[in-house]
């Protein structure tokens, strides 16, 4: 079997003329799945009982399955799947501004990154994700007014990732708003590069540290695969070609990064692009012995470069249910936790 998100409406045709049913099918069987989003084929209502059975013992809708659900005080919820093959990974809907959700998607089975913050790489890697596995995670989590690519895993490592950009926005399919949709990296420039030739959807960089000794800190893995220079290179390049601000993502932990050198290369690179810097106070967890910072730390560290730079200090949702930024971990975190 395989998904009926594997195939496009072109091909779906094809396979309908092959196997005797009218062409028209196709656009009735798609309106289903992804206009009406149903679960499973038995709830099609206009197509004949044989193009059913047909579809069922070919296709399937949803590739994964929920064995948990935990829903925050401050009203996040965070959604535990399991894949085909038994490994874990977890969504995030967190509520948003506008008094709307926000889904916050994973992209891979752990993350080959290995951020020494981040539970998530601290329990290493397996595998990308599959464009089904992608796309169920929105599919069961459709009621969303924006979508993140910040959850488990790295975005651009994954090849997938732009078949299910592309399914998300196009017309054909579900038609979701490109500009309603950021994409978070650590740095990976060919992504980047890639991710310029759509103009709408957002670029956010898991940024944390602009000097030499703390990046080798927190990035240990990637520290030698990812020029800081090249990277703000590029990041130039990306804003000449959309014009789009981009926002850079930094995890303040407490006597890590929240000093004023951290602050004097940030102004160095509000020189080059135009960014919003979006401070998320460190979320303590098992797999890293780092501390939070304290509110008179963070006020310090802003002191720094206040007015000079546009920041947003953003208080992470789901801490309680280990579902905010740089807590989720799976398999490991469940076993340990729950």
């Amino acid at each position: 079997m395989r998904s009926i998100f594997s195939i496009s409406h072109e091909e779906f045709i094809d396979y309908l003329n092959k196997n005797g049913f009218e062409p028209f099918r196709a656009r009735q069987v798609f309106d289903w799945i992804y206009n009406k989003k149903v679960i499973s084929f038995e709830n099609i209502t206009n197509i004949p009982k044989n193009l059913k059975d047909k579809l069922r013992e070919e296709f399937f809708i949803i590739s994964l399955s929920e064995i948990d659900r935990k829903k925050s005080v401050d009203g996040t919820s965070k959604l535990v799947y399991k894949t085909f093959d038994n490994n874990i990974i977890e969504t995030v809907v967190i509520p948003n501004s506008i008094g709307r959700h926000t889904l916050c998607v994973s992209t891979q089975v752990g993350c080959p990154i290995g951020c020494s913050f981040c539970a998530t790489g601290l329990n290493g890697f397996k595998r990308n994700l599959s464009l089904d596995e992608m796309i169920s995670q929105f599919y069961l989590n459709s009621d969303v007014s924006n979508i993140v690519l910040m959850g488990m895993g790295e975005p651009f490592l994954n090849p997938y990732l732009w078949d299910f950009l592309e399914i998300l926005t196009s017309v054909k399919y579900f038609n979701f708003s490109s500009r309603s949709i950021t994409v978070s990296t650590v740095g990976i420039i060919e992504g980047i590069k890639k991710l310029a030739l759509n103009k709408q959807i957002k670029l956010a960089i898991s940024y944390h540290s602009g000097v030499k000794e703390t990046r080798k800190l927190l990035f240990p893995k990637v520290f030698d695969k990812i020029d800081f220079n090249l990277l703000i290179d590029s990041l130039e390049e990306y804003q000449k070609i959309t014009n789009k601000r981009i926002t850079l993502e930094f995890l303040l932990i407490k006597g890590v990064n929240d000093n004023v050198e951290e602050a004097k290369v940030l102004l160095d690179i509000s020189k080059k692009i135009s960014f919003n810097l979006n401070i998320i106070p460190y979320n303590k967890h098992v797999f890293a012995s780092y501390e939070p910072p304290l509110d008179s730390d963070i006020k310090r560290f802003i002191s720094y470069f206040k007015g000079r730079i546009n920041y947003t200090i953003r208080k992470s949702k789901g801490q309680d249910i280990y579902g905010a930024c740089g807590q989720l971990a799976g398999e490991k975190i469940i076993n340990k936790l729950y």
